[in-house]
């Protein structure tokens, strides 16, 4: 994809960007269980809240956080965390019935919360109610909206709650960097030179996420 556009430099020459490569092990599986469907999440999730890490370096540091990004991504993303619960409830009460729970049908979340609660006592204190109000309220209101901290606690919450209801295991650590490589030659006459610019997720230290950019400084008339 190109992101497009010629930056005028100092050094008689101008440079054109280029979106490389996308790698990632964060592929599902035809049917994911709720184990795949969280570790999916978190890692894009750390990619997301870092989303401006490539552009501190092409900057040199004089970057601003985008506005935009940071108003809209933790809130996308906190609707998908409070759906994923949804989704791991579903799963329980679909399991109780096929055990031959006689519990009524659970047609909304709101009801599949106050189910799984009685039934499941230690889920009480994890203010499953709280996520779906947060949830609706982005839904229905136009004022809507989450903040990371509000992302991050709600993460926190539902993770004790999945780790009870589907057998979630613990948390893993995520981390995020960036780099630029140092300027090569070119096989093309037109370049002076060009380098890369990479993005990576580490889970627990191993690369599951990799975005790469290229740069190519062009000589001032080549075409």
């Amino acid at each position: 994809m190109l992101l497009s556009g010629r930056l005028s430099l100092a050094l008689g020459c101008v440079a054109g960007y280029l979106h490389v490569s996308a790698v990632t092990t964060t592929g599902l599986s035809e049917n994911p269980s709720v184990a795949e469907l969280w570790r999916n999440l978190e890692i894009w999730k750390a990619a997301a809240e870092h989303h401006d890490c490539l552009e501190r370096i092409v900057s040199m540091g004089s970057h601003v956080r985008n506005p935009l990004l940071n108003e809209l991504l933790p809130t996308l993303l906190l609707v998908r965390v409070v759906s994923l619960l949804d989704h791991a409830l579903r799963r329980l009460v679909d399991e109780r019935r096929a055990e031959g729970d006689p519990s009524p049908k659970r047609d909304n979340l709101a009801s599949r919360i106050d189910w799984a609660c009685e039934w499941l006592p230690e889920l009480q204190n994890l203010l499953l109610h709280d996520g779906r109000d947060q949830r609706n309220e982005i839904a229905h209101e136009p004022t809507g909206s989450a903040t990371w901290q509000e992302l991050d606690e709600r993460m926190k919450l539902i993770h004790k709650a999945l780790v009870i209801i589907a057998g979630l295991g613990p948390r893993k650590t995520y981390e995020v960097k960036c780099e630029r490589s140092g300027m090569r030659a070119s096989d093309d006459p037109t370049v002076v030179g060009e380098r890369d610019y990479s993005f990576w997720v580490f889970e627990d230290g191993d690369q599951v996420l990799e975005f790469k950019r290229g740069e190519k400084l062009h000589k001032l008339g080549a075409k």
